[in-house]
């Protein structure tokens, strides 16, 4: 009896580690394809991995208020029905040490993903909702230390970052 019993646990347990190690990939592929979209477009390239699939796509790198930044982002572009939370509470209870948040749009869902491999800078000081074909990238490089607006952190000479913003039209 109890044999059974140990291993139905342990099946439980160890789909459990995989559903939260399946997770953990997923985020990260998602950055993983949000950065390839980013490159692509700052080379004057058509986004081909996420991006090209969204509506619009929202950026901020206030992790606290990225759920009333994207609603007004959104807003000033077009209207777009906006779930507060997002898919899976994605948009909720960020961590405030995420180097940057970018909202997936499709429909009226919205899915946030965390970036920390990457860094981005707005164009503006406020967050940014457009089209995935209205976004203009420039993939930039820090030449000295510098406390960029509105980050907690000194960069590096030499680090890349993206310069985000919308184009004119």
């Amino acid at each position: 009896m109890f044999g059974r019993r140990s291993k139905v646990l342990g099946l439980l347990a160890v789909a459990t580690i995989a559903v939260a190690v399946g997770t953990a990939f997923l985020w990260t592929s998602d950055e993983a394809l949000i950065f390839a979209d980013l490159e692509a477009i700052s080379q004057d390239r058509a986004p081909h991995k996420i991006l090209n699939e969204l509506d619009a796509v929202c950026l901020s790198f206030h992790p606290a208020l990225v759920s009333d930044e994207f609603y007004a982002a959104a807003g000033r572009n077009r209207a777009l029905p906006y779930k507060s939370c997002g898919i899976g509470n994605s948009c909720c209870d960020l961590m405030s040490d995420a180097g940057g948040v970018v909202g997936l749009l499709r429909g009226n869902e919205i899915k946030c993903v965390r970036t920390e491999r990457f860094t981005y800078l707005l164009e503006s000081d406020y967050a940014l909702c457009a089209k995935p074909s209205d976004l203009k990238i420039v993939r930039r490089t820090f030449t000295s230390r510098v406390n960029p607006p509105g980050r907690s952190w000194l960069s590096q000479p030499g680090q890349e970052y993206f310069e985000v913003g919308q184009k004119q039209r």
